[in-house]
């Protein structure tokens, strides 16, 4: 955990440094490495946002969505969602995925169109 913890720190370094083809490589490696906290999928993915590298950005969201869901923080993974169809409105699976966690939120309104 502790290594974890370390290399998230000096991925966000880097970051603020403004190296952050290098804090994404830190972060693919700590995926690939550990098992991931939820949030691990979102910040890799706003990395990839800033260097422009939106279908990439896109599928570390959609992992968050799925980790969030796993561990059951169904908000938040909701809230993930809502992120990615402001980036790319037609991914139409997760239209189906997000209708879903709203109903087992107790959101069935928001399920609606």
């Amino acid at each position: 955990m502790e290594k974890s913890i370390l290399a998230k720190r000096k991925a966000q370094k880097l970051a603020r440094d403004g190296q952050v083809q290098a804090a994404i490589d830190e972060m693919r490696h700590l995926l690939e490495e550990s098992e991931a906290d939820p949030y691990d999928h979102v910040y890799l993915g706003d990395l990839l946002m800033r260097r422009g590298e939106q279908g990439e950005a896109v599928a570390c969201y959609q992992a968050a969505v799925r980790s969030y869901e796993s561990v059951g923080l169904i908000r938040n993974a909701i809230a993930v969602g809502k992120k990615v169809l402001r980036i790319d409105a037609g991914q139409h699976g997760l239209h189906r995925t997000l209708g879903e966690l709203y109903d087992r939120e107790g959101l069935s309104g928001e399920a609606m169109p």
